[in-house]
Order: C-alpha cells, then structure tokens, then sequence
C-alpha cells in the first residue's frame, strides 16, 4: 500500500501527514468547573470563583470571530464542557455559523444519559473524545475521585458508540488517556 503525502513548504517546522485536518481548529475553553477530581489535574480542584463560565455573548462573538478569521473547525472543552449550562446553544450557533467539524473534549459522565446524546448530536456534535486513564474500575474511580467513575464512562462511551455506528458523530470518537505515575 502506498500512501501519499501532503508537500510540507521548504522550511517548515510541520510534519506532513495523511491525518492532518485541513480545516483550521480553534478550541475554546467554557470554563475550569468540573464534576470530577482527577489526582493529576493541572487544574486542581477551582475554587468557588473559578466556577463561573464563559458568557454566552462572549462565546457567539468569539465563535463568529474565529469563522470571520477562517476557522472551520471547532472544539469545546473546559474543566467540563458538559457543564456549561449553554453548551448545547454553543455547538448550535457553531453549527448555523458554517462550522464543519464540532468537537467536545469530555469526561463522559453526562453522556450516561442518551437524551443528552441526542440534545448534542442534534445541536450539531460532530466528533466526541472522552478522556478515560485507567484500564480498570479500582483505578479510573481513583484517579478520578469519583466513586463508579469507570462504569459511568463505560455506560457513555456505549452511547456514543451506538450513535457513531448510526453515522451521528460524522468526525469520530476517540479516547485520551493521560499517563501518569499510577496508569503507566
């Protein structure tokens, strides 16, 4: 098999690949309020300050902004996406703004619930990447701190899944694991 690569301009610090989206990305980031506590979360826990989101007009501005600018592709994430009270109203002005690809970064734990699922996809979610860091319930609860974390994650995953062999999640689903002194 033969696979061929994109030229990469004379000079240039960027590896060519087969993968690489030509749409440009931009994430943005809703907010530090997250319903789990990972162990190795650069974040730690937010303080009761740190639990505010991003104003929806802001988030419309910035959106319209990055699509004037020629973005094409879009990823929430946050602290906890799912939390954002108004992320389901984000991903649909992303979508009506011409958005090609809307992707979400996520724990899961509100994936759990199909009717969410659906709210999302329906909002325009195109590619889902749920972040999962140990291969076992003992260890996903205790990196996360969150009793039954892994079965939570393993009942979300089940329901992405179910939708991504639909054809909903257009863009995929993948899993982050973050390695760390207890998973690796």
């Amino acid at each position: 098999m033969t696979v061929s690569l994109p030229l990469v301009p004379s000079g240039s610090n960027q590896v060519a690949s087969a993968y690489r989206d030509r749409r440009r990305n931009v994430e943005i980031n809703v907010g530090k309020a997250c319903n789990n506590k990972c162990v190795f979360c650069l974040d730690g826990m937010p303080k009761k300050e740190d639990q505010r989101f991003i104003d929806f007009e802001v988030m419309r501005a910035e959106l319209e902004r990055w699509y004037r600018e020629g973005h094409r592709s879009v990823g929430f994430l946050g602290g906890e996406p799912t939390m954002y009270p108004r992320i389901a109203d984000s991903i649909r002005h992303a979508r009506d703004l011409g958005y090609t690809r809307i992707a979400l970064a996520t724990n899961a734990m509100m994936f759990r619930r199909m009717r969410f699922v659906d709210q999302l996809i329906d909002a325009g979610l195109s590619r889902v990447t749920i972040s999962m860091h140990g291969h076992t319930r003992e260890l996903e609860d205790r990196l996360t701190d969150v009793p039954g974390a892994f079965d939570k994650k393993c009942e979300a995953l089940a329901n992405l899944r179910k939708r991504r062999d639909e054809g909903a999640l257009k863009d995929g689903l993948s899993v982050n694991i973050v390695l760390n002194g207890w998973n690796y």
